[in-house]
């Protein structure tokens, strides 16, 4: 299949590979959402333990921050899907 030049004389891409690359960026997206909030959780919790003379700060930091980024996902993937009901009756 092959792809035509449009108005401006670029070649569209296929709808295959743009599907492609939508789906790519949501998964990374999701993925990075998780770990880097689980980071900031993390890193912020092993502050507090430094400076407080905590042990408990960094365990909970790091919940917290995967409970965000898990949250962060799950509105992600609502938002891709097209789900405009907000579970409201």
């Amino acid at each position: 299949m092959r792809s035509w030049p449009d108005e401006s004389g670029r070649r569209k891409p296929r709808k295959r590979m743009r599907s492609l690359g939508l789906t790519a960026g949501v998964v990374f997206g999701a993925g990075f959402s998780l770990i880097g909030s689980a980071l900031a959780g993390y890193l912020i919790g092993s502050y507090l333990d430094r400076n407080r003379n905590g042990a408990l700060f960094a365990p909970a930091g790091l919940l917290l921050g995967l409970l965000a980024g898990l949250h962060r996902m799950y509105a992600l993937f609502r938002h891709v899907s097209g789900d405009k009901d907000n579970g409201h009756a």
